[in-house]
């Protein structure tokens, strides 16, 4: 991998150098965790349990679960070609709220083709 990088492993190499090792991150839009060297957690409506996002109200909401939940940092993928079922789960109202959540609640420190990483104040 680190030969022909694509994004999501230099995103990951990104994480595993420059943030904390008690770091928890939430993956919006991937599934790869598995470049990380730090805790992480899904993001996709299907394949976990952790978060309900018809249950949050507003972006308040959001940030309170994931905060709730010790996560620490989003990376989000936006990659055109990603190309699983996934991105028709993400609901326009999820990626609205998701955009608001960070907007309000977080920094940029990543963003790179279409892989951003944004630490959670």
């Amino acid at each position: 991998y680190s030969k022909y990088p694509g994004a999501i492993y230099t995103a990951s190499k990104f994480v595993n150098v420059n943030l904390p090792a008690n770091s928890k991150i939430f993956l919006f839009r991937d599934t790869r965790g598995f470049f990380l060297e730090r805790e992480y957690v899904w993001g996709d409506p299907l394949l976990q349990n952790f978060i309900d996002y018809s249950s949050f109200k507003n972006e308040d909401d959001f940030y309170n679960e994931l905060r709730k939940l010790g996560i620490t940092h989003l990376l989000d993928n936006n990659e055109p070609n990603w190309g699983y079922e996934a991105a028709d789960r993400y609901t326009g109202r999820i990626i609205s709220l998701k955009g608001r959540m960070l907007e309000k609640y977080s920094k940029s420190i990543y963003d790179k083709g279409n892989i951003q990483i944004y630490e959670l104040k």
